[in-house]
């Protein structure tokens, strides 16, 4: 789960003079032990299967690869894992970091035909899961004892005093405490090394201002020099990770939540950059299905560019996501009621429990 960022908020840039970025390989699995419910070397042995495990595709529109995952590969669900997880955003930040510092290959269409997902997506999925809910369950202690302020990635392992009758006041009262991340809290709690390029909230036609935020931000000249861009696209109280990798010019989604009703596990999906329109059509087809409950495919959204202070120590506030005055494109109605087809599986959003969106996070 998300939350959206108050509108107006002071944040102090990334110092790229304290980065925390070490060379330890992505191989050196970081197990989570608060979060799994089995020992490390089972855990690793579990890693190493579901990374080699040949998921294939299913094509949409004869362009689009989606790979739906068993519910086991998702956020809540993952090593034996018994309630909701809420820590989509600090994922989303940690599958940015991956792709963006390791350079790992995007899965890319290599064929119309149905294909093997990657291991090494799936093992920076697997990973990004592990540690995001295992900051995620640090963070909610802290707060639960009582840390007021904004948390960051040391007090995490530093041992907490909490004034004892600040404490037993929130006991008594029986004070809520917040269990969802903005954008800048996940980074400064997980990933303090990395910053947000730019930000900006879009109301209105949402896959129509979907393709002009990405769009923006492909183009714009700013990041022209940069291989790898990685968008954090949060919506209906889910975040999750667009990715664009220039050389092959492929946008490819992952989501950690579960989908249809809590049937399946993790999305993950992979087009050409030519095809964004039909990419984003399915897609939010299968993670962003409020969308198509609404007349007018109407929706809001927040996206972020998310970058490694390492590699462009840089903040271009306002200038990458540009709305302007002109109306986003116009999609085809018959495009967005049609059910997604494949070879291999039929998908529909019109039918199920309109007030059951299937997704943890609601």
């Amino acid at each position: 789960m998300c939350v959206s960022r108050p509108t107006k908020i002071l944040r102090n840039r990334t110092d790229a003079n304290s980065l925390l970025i070490t060379d330890q390989p992505l191989s050196a699995t970081r197990i989570s032990h608060n979060t799994l419910t089995v020992r490390e070397t089972e855990i690793t042995q579990e890693l190493r299967k579901d990374a080699n495990s040949k998921h294939m595709s299913y094509v949409f529109q004869k362009q689009v690869h989606v790979w739906i995952l068993p519910l086991s590969l998702s956020q809540s669900k993952f090593g034996g894992r018994k309630k909701p997880s809420s820590a989509c955003t600090i994922i989303t930040v940690q599958i940015a970091h991956d792709f963006l510092k390791y350079n790992f290959a995007v899965p890319f269409k290599q064929t119309n035909y149905s294909q093997a997902l990657p291991s090494t997506v799936m093992e920076v999925m697997i990973n990004a899961i592990i540690d995001g809910n295992d900051t995620h369950g640090k963070a909610m202690n802290a707060r639960r004892n009582g840390f007021v302020g904004e948390l960051a990635k040391e007090n995490l392992t530093s041992d907490l005093v909490i004034d004892p009758p600040y404490l037993m006041c929130n006991v008594l009262l029986k004070k809520p405490f917040r269990d969802t991340f903005t954008v800048p809290e996940a980074i400064r709690v997980h990933r303090p090394e990395m910053h947000e390029i730019d930000y900006k909230c879009f109301v209105g036609p949402f896959i129509p201002n979907l393709i002009r935020a990405l769009m923006s931000g492909i183009e714009s000249d700013y990041l022209s020099n940069l291989n790898r861009l990685v968008f954090g696209v949060l919506a209906f109280e889910r975040a999750m990770s667009y990715i664009y990798d220039r050389p092959t010019d492929t946008i490819c989604l992952i989501d950690t939540h579960m989908h249809f009703q809590g049937q399946v596990g993790s999305v993950i999906a992979s087009s050409a950059l030519d095809d964004l329109e039909d990419f984003l059509i399915t897609t939010t087809k299968c993670v962003f299905q409020e969308v198509f409950k609404n007349r007018n495919f109407h929706g809001q959204f927040e996206i972020t560019c998310l970058m490694v202070s390492e590699i462009y120590n840089k903040t271009h506030r306002g200038a990458i996501f540009k709305c302007g005055k002109d109306a986003p494109p116009e999609i085809s109605k018959s495009k967005m009621t049609a059910s997604l087809k494949s070879r291999m599986m039929k998908v529909s959003v019109e039918n199920g429990n309109e007030e059951d969106s299937g997704y943890e996070s609601t």
